[in-house]
């Protein structure tokens, strides 16, 4: 960006292959991870997106896998569309609960990361974010060491909440059969 600041989001599934990736570069093939990260990006902080209920996650991204629809711009679907995605949609305990175990196991694996490598990400709570976007952002801001401007006004992110009633459906669908 014109600040000289660059972002990158990076779930855990695909961290293994981008240090791969990195060990490319001669001269860092055999550096640890968290060397050969602050390395290549100086002054490198973590923003560590957690969520509290994972089970909801689970329900959010299985629905995704499903119809390929991966965030709800605010352009709605037409009606063929929307026919189509729901079509798609069935609920699945184990393909569900194989997503729960997955995130606990990613998140439990980057906390090890952030112990291991002496890091303090700054946590961000899903749930506390949607409901307070302005302050999140605010304490991101100061977490990066970015300037928060005197007239700061978020701009409207052109993304709508997916869950809906058949997510709630599933949500307690699992908790049931659990």
């Amino acid at each position: 960006t014109p600040n000289g600041i660059f972002g990158a989001k990076m779930m855990w599934g695909y961290f293994g292959d981008f240090l791969c990736n990195l060990r490319q570069v001669p001269g860092y093939d055999h550096a640890s991870a968290c060397h050969l990260l602050e390395c290549i990006f100086p002054d490198l902080r973590y923003v560590f997106i957690t969520r509290q209920d994972k089970v909801r996650q689970a329900v959010s991204l299985w629905k995704a896998i499903q119809t390929q629809i991966w965030r709800k711009n605010v352009v709605p679907l037409t009606k063929e569309e929307s026919v189509l995605q729901e079509k798609r949609l069935m609920f699945h305990f184990g393909a569900i609960d194989h997503l729960v175990r997955q995130i606990v196991a990613h998140e439990t694996a980057w906390w090890q990361y952030f112990e291991e490598s002496g890091i303090e990400p700054l946590v961000v709570v899903y749930e506390a974010m949607v409901e307070a976007l302005e302050t999140t952002v605010q304490d991101a801001l100061r977490y990066l060491a970015i300037p928060i401007p005197e007239t700061l006004v978020l701009p409207h992110h052109g993304m709508e909440r997916q869950a809906d009633v058949r997510s709630e459906e599933w949500v307690q669908r699992y908790h049931a059969l659990k």
